[in-house]
């Protein structure tokens, strides 16, 4: 470049061009090259921050560097420095946080990266320390809500980390518990899927969550006609979304994984360990 960069302004656009630039190749899943338009958007950033310390707004910005920078990484299963960028945005966002306590959406960026940091540390065995970090995600998102209770939203996200904290115990072999927060999971969704029945999220999410139950109600309790019966409401509720043509390729998929697990419970007694073997291969962790 001919002369250094010096203005604020420059710098801003620059940074903001990289940015969209890493979402642009992000999204063709190009991450390798993603990664380098969001190293060179987040030192474009931290050169504003030495100008400006306290801008909230650069460090809005530079927050969300450090989380772009976690996801190109975790989609390059580069999943210690993913963990590195998330805790390093996490700490940017507790800060911006405690300024402004009562401007939710902030509070609501800390309890997302809670979650993503809780995420990396399931993939990398860390069971524990995944489980805390969606605790203190949770107790974050309860207090959203009784900030404000008519928020989807944020009834959404409550939903959500009773799922990953239902995840985690199950990785740590805790089935009853994971069967407690699943459940309390699936209240929430069943609550929202009945009041916003165009919704397609809050339909599929309601899926998954039957999905979660089923397969750890089987596994802990061995209870075939429960279980049966959940994944018959999974099922049913797929069958019509298809009909109206609300899925997705993926999702149309899951179909055929609701009706393998129904087989499943079928079998012999005898036949019961090869059928949970199946079932094992049909579980997507991926799902909220």
């Amino acid at each position: 470049m001919a002369q250094e960069l010096t203005s604020t302004q420059q710098l801003r656009d620059l940074s903001v061009q990289h940015h969209r630039r890493g979402d642009a190749l992000a999204a063709q899943e190009r991450y390798a090259e993603a990664l380098e338009a969001y190293q060179t958007g987040l030192a474009m950033v931290q050169r504003l921050l030495t100008q400006e310390p306290h801008n909230a707004d650069w460090q809005q910005e530079l927050a969300v560097s450090h989380e772009r920078l976690g996801d190109s990484l975790a989609a390059l299963e580069r999943h210690e420095e993913a963990l590195a960028s998330y805790r390093s945005g996490l700490a940017v966002r507790e800060q911006l946080a405690v300024r402004r306590p009562r401007h939710l959406p902030w509070q609501r960026d800390v309890a997302i990266l809670y979650n993503r940091v809780g995420d990396t540390l399931l993939v990398l065995g860390r069971e524990e320390e995944a489980l805390n970090a969606y605790d203190d995600g949770l107790r974050l998102v309860e207090q959203l809500v009784a900030a404000d209770p008519a928020n989807i939203e944020q009834q959404w996200d409550l939903s959500v980390s009773y799922n990953r904290i239902g995840d985690a115990h199950v990785k740590l072999g805790l089935g009853m518990d994971a069967l407690i927060a699943y459940r309390s999971g699936l209240e929430i969704r069943e609550r929202l899927a009945e009041l916003h029945g165009d919704n397609t999220v809050l339909q599929t999410d309601l899926v998954v969550s039957y999905w979660k139950i089923a397969r750890i109600n089987m596994e802990i309790r061995e209870d075939t006609a429960e279980t049966a019966a959940i994944l018959s409401l999974g099922l049913t509720l797929l069958q019509r979304l298809r009909q109206e043509s609300r899925l997705t390729p993926e999702q149309e998929g899951w179909i055929g994984a609701f009706q393998q697990a129904l087989e499943d419970l079928r079998q012999p007694h005898g036949l019961r360990g090869k059928a949970r073997s199946i079932w094992h291969k049909l579980r997507p962790w991926n799902w909220r």
